[in-house]
């Protein structure tokens, strides 16, 4: 690559960060005043309520972690420093939200080293992510995707880093780094089963043991005190949450298509989402989070057995909806709102 063509791409970038930087101004200013955004509604108003009960002293006595703690603890932090409202939060996300595009061109460029054009493909994958609406729009929401966009974006450099040098230590900071991204999106956890075999092939000449052990013992120490808090605050053993089981009940209800089921048939506003009171109802007792979630893992298998014949078309479905990005209707909508924000 010439000088001259590598000097207009760094060029390209910085106007691209400018530009991006600008078009952020203007939905920030387009949204602050707004009813949207001086009133949270449904998951931002989960947090918001969970944020300002935090800054006011209550760590949710006798109650397990529901909810990823993280963002709402983020928003507790800057509720602290900048008092409680949405206006900061949404400032520090939409400069996470440029920060983004600049992760999203050094993972391009960690992924391809060595290839001809990669600093033109680099430039390409942020301009993709800096043009990609959603990711400034849910930044002036109370909501975790961009944090979690954040945080994802770090692991997924920190794995390229313990691929390409497989030592004790990177290993050990990918595995942090998944259990922190672990403490925003539950599922993330996952990734400790599987990036060792993701990543086996540059293990080939390494101790694989001590790497995974590294791996784990990193996710582990970055659940400990979230794990450590359900104990002494709720007497309940729950890694991370309590909401397994209601997941997977609401999964298996074939008759909804694969799009979103609710637990049971009252209006939104009067449901109970995680069923806990409405089980302790059934059961004549209080509940620990981790009896309840137990009790719809076991419901769960059992509309999924009963239901058996309808299982494979039901996932089938399912599938499709994730892949073809549909949006669920309990989180603020993109699609409804980009005609109230230009920008």
């Amino acid at each position: 690559m010439s000088d001259r063509l590598e000097q207009r791409l760094f060029w390209a970038f910085w106007a691209l960060l400018v530009f991006s930087a600008v078009v952020r101004l203007v939905f920030f200013l387009q949204l602050r005043g707004t009813d949207f955004a001086a009133v949270p509604l449904l998951d931002a108003k989960t947090y918001h309520e969970w944020a300002v009960q935090l800054v006011g002293g209550d760590p949710g006595w006798n109650q397990t972690y529901w909810m990823g703690p993280l963002y709402p603890h983020f928003l507790a932090v800057v509720y602290l420093a900048f008092g409680v409202g949405g206006e900061p939060v949404f400032l520090i996300q939409l400069a996470l939200s440029l920060l983004n595009v600049w992760l999203v061109r050094d993972l391009a460029r960690a992924l391809l080293p060595g290839h001809p054009h990669v600093k033109i493909i680099a430039l390409l994958a942020a301009s993709l992510f800096a043009f990609y609406g959603p990711s400034v729009f849910y930044a002036g929401t109370l909501l975790m995707a961009v944090v979690t966009t954040t945080l994802f974006l770090v692991t997924a450099r920190r794995a390229v880093c313990a691929a390409e040098t497989p030592t004790v230590k990177n290993w050990f900071l990918l595995g942090l780094m998944v259990g922190v991204t672990a403490l925003s999106r539950g599922n993330v956890l996952l990734l400790l089963a599987t990036l060792p075999l993701l990543l086996w092939k540059p293990l080939v000449s390494f101790n694989k043991r001590k790497m995974v052990g590294a791996l784990l013992l990193g996710g582990v120490l970055a659940l400990a005190p979230v794990t450590i808090r359900n104990l002494v605050v709720a007497q309940d053993f729950t890694i991370l949450t309590s909401n397994g089981g209601v997941n997977l009940y609401i999964g298996q209800k074939a008759d909804y298509d694969g799009l979103f089921a609710p637990v049971m048939d009252e209006a939104q506003a009067e449901a109970d989402h995680s069923m806990e009171d409405t089980l302790q109802r059934e059961f004549g007792r209080e509940l620990k989070g981790s009896e309840v979630s137990r009790i719809l893992t076991r419901r769960a298998l059992d509309l999924f057995v009963d239901d058996l014949a309808r299982m494979p078309a039901h996932y089938a479905l399912k599938a499709y909806r994730f892949w073809n990005g549909y949006e669920l209707p309990q989180i603020v909508s993109y699609d409804h709102w980009r005609w109230r924000f230009t920008a």
